[in-house]
Parts: C-alpha cells; structure tokens; sequence
C-alpha cells in the first residue's frame, strides 16, 4: 500500500466519505484494470460504499448500487459464482434506492422503480421481505454498526470483523470474500492507532499467504507486510509478536524476513534462532 493509500485510509477512519468515494472508485478501477480479481474489487467496493452511504453521504449511492448490481450478476452469471451473495447485494441495492427515495430523493425514486422491474426474483423477494418490522429493525442495527466502523470506532469494527468471521465459518461466504473483508476493515483501523489492528492485518496477511500457496498466487507483498506488522508490534512494546514471529518466520520464509530487515534490524535475530543466518 502506497503513502496516498495510506493517506486515504486515514481520511476514512476519521469518517471522512469523500475517502470512502475514493476507495471505492479506486477498487472498481482496479477491477477494470485487472489488478484486482472482479470479486475481490466488487467486495471491497461494496464495503467502501456501504461505509459512505452509513455516514450520510448520498452522493455515493449511484457507484454503491452500481457497485452491488455489477456483484448480483457476477455472481448469478459467473462459473463458481454465489447466487445467495448475489441476491443480497441486489436486495441491499434495492434497499438503498428505497431509503433514498423516502428521504426525498426524486433520482431514487425512478432508479428504484426500474430497478426493480428489472431485479431478479430472488433478489426482490428478500429485499420484501426484509422490510418486516423485525429484520428491518436488525438491518437498521446492523448499519448503525457500520456508521459507527466508518467512523473509526475500533470496537464496532471489530463486531463486524467477528461476522464476516462467522459468516465465513458457517459457509454463507467464501473464504477469499472473507479476507478481503477483514483486511480492509483493519486497514481501516490501523489508521486510528490501535495496534490490535497491526495484529489483525498481519493475521490476515499470513492467511493470505495460505490461501496463495494453494491457488499458486503470489504471496511476496503478504509475507513481507506479515512480518512488517509484527516487527512492528515487537518494537512499540507488545512481546507477543515476538512469539508470533518465531512460530511463523518459517513459514514467511527468509527472503520476505531479510526485507523487512532493511527496516527493521531486529528480526535478523529470529532468522538466527530459526537457523536461517
């Protein structure tokens, strides 16, 4: 991740939704420019989209729907594709549009009533029927929970972290949905200071690395950012990344190790203790 990602990443904790525009706008470029698988970027979008539109900014709602109606037919009309994913995100578009439109939005209004002469039935039946009062309720909760994350609320990022977590165990999403997920939101809050974040991204990184190995991906930025993060946490006073260290610098491997080294020194130490050097 670049300064200027950094610096965007910043601007969004805060709660800025311009950032959060800007990471959409910047996932959904990578999409087209083939630098980022399409459900990978469509995931990232939608999360940076949704952050926006929680925070109160509508002018994010026409790339946000876009955004989820591009995720509901990839997944209904890609091979290896999600059709539960992809009705809920047509419904959360659905939803949207609806919310906009009671809020006085003219723009809305229309989007919604072609947009859901066009929706798949799948898609319209759920968004129905979450306006029961009881889910509606929930899904209200839910985006109180997601303001609260784009405004840098580490607690509350958390609670959405341990979702997708959840949701990722019991197989609602998949595994490579799940870490993208989690990565950003600790992107996210890294940016406000709290190291518990450093942890959850180089635990992410480490996965990442994982699931490269068994897709042949390449894992060099993970594993160098992995080890980056712990160094990182070791030198600010948290002595469990040196325990976290020694168990993984195996795995990481030497090369990643040594570059890491150029900025951290000390872990020269752990590739001695592992017999690396």
């Amino acid at each position: 991740m670049s300064a200027a990602d950094s610096a965007v990443f910043d601007r969004a904790a805060r709660g800025e939704t311009a950032a959060y525009v800007e990471l959409m706008e910047d996932a959904l470029a990578k999409r087209a420019d083939g630098s980022f698988h399409p459900r990978a970027a469509l995931t990232a979008a939608e999360l940076f989209g949704r952050f926006g539109f929680c925070r109160g900014d509508t002018g994010a709602l026409p790339a946000l729907v876009g955004t989820l109606l591009h995720r509901c037919a990839y997944e209904h009309e890609t091979v290896g594709g999600n059709p539960d994913r992809g009705c809920h995100a047509g419904a959360h578009a659905l939803r949207y549009l609806d919310a906009a439109a009671d809020a006085g939005d003219e723009h809305a209004a229309t989007a919604l009533n072609v947009t859901g002469a066009q929706m798949a039935g799948g898609a319209l039946a759920l968004a129905r029927e979450w306006q029961a009062p009881e889910l509606r309720d929930e899904i209200r909760g839910y985006d109180e929970l997601m303001a609260r994350a784009a405004g840098g609320d580490v607690e509350a990022i958390l609670a959405i972290i341990g979702n997708v977590e959840g949701e990722a165990a019991a197989g609602g999403i998949g595994e490579d949905e799940a870490l993208v997920l989690v990565e950003m939101l600790a992107r996210i809050g890294i940016a406000t200071g709290d190291p518990r974040m450093k942890g959850t991204l180089a635990v992410v990184m480490l996965a990442w690395c994982e699931w490269g190995v068994r897709h042949g991906a390449d894992t060099r930025y993970n594993r160098w950012l992995a080890v980056s993060l712990l160094a990182e946490l070791l030198e600010d006073g948290h002595p469990e990344a040196g325990d976290a260290l020694a168990q993984t610098v195996s795995f990481i491997g030497e090369p990643a190790v040594l570059a890491a080294a150029r900025e951290h020194p000390s872990l020269l130490a752990f590739l001695t203790s592992a017999g690396g050097a």
